[in-house]
């Protein structure tokens, strides 16, 4: 998501995080470009999935199509839309705080 708004900062942050876990250096390189990381979960996609739709349809507030949401549902549970639907709301805004006050990536 931060990457979608070009938040240079809390992408940085979170990669740190994700390698940290195990994050792949493929899956970051394909989040920083803007792709589709590769093998992805059944979960993981329906989340990534989900939070695009949101994204795609967030220009008016238009609801997410019954479609996604159902598909969603299917995969990560009532209680798995809501987080996702939730987190990419924060991350959103944490984007676009981040990008008004030009918060800078450490060097």
């Amino acid at each position: 998501l931060v990457r979608l708004h070009g938040a240079e900062y809390p992408f940085w942050s979170h990669t740190k995080i994700g390698k940290a876990a195990g994050l792949s250096d493929e899956i970051v390189e394909a989040i920083r470009l803007g792709r589709r990381p590769p093998m992805l979960q059944p979960d993981e996609a329906a989340a990534l999935d989900l939070a695009t739709a949101l994204l795609e349809g967030s220009g008016g507030g238009e609801a997410l199509s019954d479609d996604a949401y159902r598909s969603a549902v299917q995969v990560l549970g009532e209680r798995g839309v809501f987080e996702i639907v939730t987190l990419t709301g924060f991350y959103t805004t944490l984007a676009r705080v981040v990008n008004a006050f030009r918060v800078p990536v450490p060097t």
